[in-house]
This record gives structure tokens, sequence and C-alpha cells, in this order.
């Protein structure tokens, strides 16, 4: 069972590296190409959040006489990783990230409070937040993933329209990664850049 537990962890590490834009090098030490999936942003706030929260709404649940007070830390340190998120990503300009950190957070909020009215919180088991941790980040990613698809559409679309020999396209998740896609097209001309307010610019190779 032990081993199982592992390999299911270590499996599910690989999985979570490779759904994001940076990829990682399963292969090595026989290649060191690194495969991405593109889904997901390097370090995607939601998605780690998704994970966790369960977690904390666990611990928060488990002693009803010290619910309150662990509810008030957990949301505190929620919206404070939130806010660090936001402030580490602002030099990219994603503004929509502004807006999503309290919304996430109320939402979290809601999680760890709502349960405490008729001490609900303490009659659901630890695996039953786990699953539904899992069901929410599995839903999460398959959502980002039509969001990828919708944005590599647009991206193909974009060069049938302009008439680009395209050699290859990239649709890249920006934070949050089911809201901001940055796509790249290679052509033999240049590198085409579409960014988050939807214009496209084109960079000439040297």
């Amino acid at each position: 069972m032990t081993a199982l537990a592992t390999a299911v962890g270590i499996a599910s590490h690989i999985l979570l590296d490779l759904v994001t834009s940076f990829g990682t090098m399963i292969w090595s030490p026989l290649s060191r190409v690194r495969p991405a999936w593109d889904i997901i942003f390097i370090v995607d706030f939601i998605m780690s959040a998704i994970l966790l929260v369960p977690q904390f709404a666990a611990w928060v649940h488990r002693d009803p006489a010290r619910s309150v007070r662990r509810a008030s830390t957990d949301v505190g340190v929620v919206y404070t990783a939130g806010v660090r998120s936001s402030l580490v990503h602002r030099h990219q300009r994603i503004s929509v990230f502004g807006w999503v950190v309290p919304i996430a957070s109320a939402i979290f909020a809601a999680i760890f409070f709502l349960p405490l009215m008729g001490n609900r919180g303490a009659k659901i088991r630890r695996s039953t937040w786990a699953r539904g941790g899992l069901l929410a980040a599995t839903a999460y990613l398959l959502l980002c993933t039509f969001a990828h698809h919708v944005a590599l559409t647009r991206l193909r679309n974009f060069a049938a329209a302009q008439k680009i020999d395209a050699i290859s396209l990239a649709a890249l998740p920006e934070a949050p990664s089911l809201l901001e896609w940055d796509g790249l097209i290679t052509s033999p001309g240049g590198v085409y850049r579409l960014n988050e307010n939807a214009a496209f610019f084109k960079h000439r190779k040297s």
C-alpha cells in the first residue's frame, strides 16, 4: 500500500509539472527535452489553492472548539498568498489578477466558514474534503484545457486569415491560467505574438 501511494504521488507530481508551460524533463537522463502541455501557468495560484484549501478545511473543522480561530487564520493565509502572487505578477501587466484574488478568497472563506453553521464541518471526513479538492482540481484542469484549445484555434484562424506560413504555434497560459493567454506563431519571416489586449506584433528575425 505504501508503494502504491508513493507511485501515485510521484506520478501526480510529474503530471502537474507536464501541464504547466514550463514542463519537466521526464526522459532524463536519456534526453534533456522538456515536454510542456501549456495548460496552466508555471505557478498557478488558483490551482494551488484548489489543492490546498480542502486540506486546510479538514484541519479547521477537526476541532470544533478551535474551528473559528483556525478558519480566520486560514482565510488570512490564503488572502495573503493571493496578494503576494498578484504583486509577483504585476510586472507582467496581468491586470485581471487583481480582481481574481478577492473573488477567490471570498469563495475559500465560504468553504471555511459556512460549514461552521450547525457544526456541519465536524461531520465531514478528511477523505471527503480530499475527494472534493481532487474533483475541483480536475474540473479546473479540464476548463484550462478547453481554454487552451480555444486559444490555439484563435491562433490558427489568425494565421490563415493573414496567410502566414506557420512553422509552429503555441498558446501559453498567463496568470490566471483560465483567463489569460499569450499566443506565439513562428514563421519563416519572424515571430508573431498575441498579447493580452488581442493585438498582434511581428518581430522580424535578424
